[in-house]
């Protein structure tokens, strides 16, 4: 086809080369969305990563260590304010300072209970507004996607149209063409077997006797019998 097209003016489409762009995503989309989706989920699980467990957690190992050092604290006061009242340790000094303990103990326990629950609570806010984000986010990619991808499709089908219909008019014209030239042609093909033949035949008494008599069917059967019909 490329040899014919090359005699017959065959030609490119200027379609041929145009390069329809693909859809051409943000980087950061996917690799914020993955762990944004993760998080979020396991907030509204009630399951969230160690780092921001403390904040709806009761009575954790932080807790109990800050309570620890807060009794300690409190011990030590107690038994310098004793000391200064030239009070002993035991007896009444030490009902009051296990009082002093334990009522600092039971406040700090309250506290810590309110705190935990208002901090789950800010967790399953924050987790319901990350999941929020994410799926605001997918909505906003799929809505800009999409009808990239229906108007590329349509662009596709209209270059495959422009091709094909570039294809059929250099078929049809390489068709007329060939036409053409064998019309042309044909004056020419039968004087060529002519002169073929009177050279075949040109050196015998055949070919004389060709050169100078018309044959018909009755000669050529005097020919083969003996007799002259003509």
């Amino acid at each position: 086809m490329g040899f014919m097209s090359s005699i017959f003016g065959g030609g490119k489409s200027k379609y041929e080369d145009v390069k329809i762009p693909d859809y051409q995503e943000d980087k950061y989309y996917e690799s914020s969305q993955a762990p944004l989706q993760k998080m979020g989920l396991n907030l509204l699980q009630g399951t969230p990563n160690d780092y921001y467990k403390p904040i709806g957690e009761m009575g954790g190992s932080q807790f109990e260590g800050m309570l620890g050092l807060l009794k300690r604290d409190v011990s030590k006061g107690v038994d310098e304010d004793l000391i200064r009242r030239g009070i002993g340790r035991g007896g009444i000094g030490a009902t009051a300072k296990a009082r002093a303990i334990g009522d600092i103990s039971t406040q700090t326990r309250y506290a810590d209970y309110k705190r935990a629950l208002t901090g789950r609570g800010n967790l399953l806010e924050t987790g319901a507004n990350i999941m929020s984000g994410v799926r605001g986010g997918a909505l906003s990619r799929e809505g800009i996607r999409n009808p990239f991808e229906l108007q590329r499709t349509g662009l596709d089908m209209q270059k495959a149209g422009a091709l094909d219909s570039f294809q059929a008019a250099q078929d049809a014209k390489m068709s007329g063409l060939i036409k053409g030239a064998v019309g042309l042609a044909a004056p020419f093909v039968m004087p060529g077997i002519g002169a073929g033949l009177s050279g075949l035949f040109g050196g015998s008494t055949l070919g004389k006797v060709g050169a100078n008599r018309t044959f018909s069917p009755q000669t050529q059967i005097g020919s083969y019998t003996g007799y002259r019909t003509s």
